[in-house]
């Protein structure tokens, strides 16, 4: 289990895609922090 992201991912992209006024889906499932594993099981 886990992500597949490097750690240095910060989602510089997403700000990017905001500034530039992209329409962005299904944001509201996205997980925009660290989270323990146990704690989100």
């Amino acid at each position: 289990m886990g992500g597949c992201a490097v750690p240095s991912n910060q989602g510089d992209l997403v700000k990017v895609a905001i500034d530039l006024d992209a329409q962005l889906g299904n944001m509201n499932e996205a997980w925009l922090q660290q989270e323990i594993l146990d704690e989100v099981l």
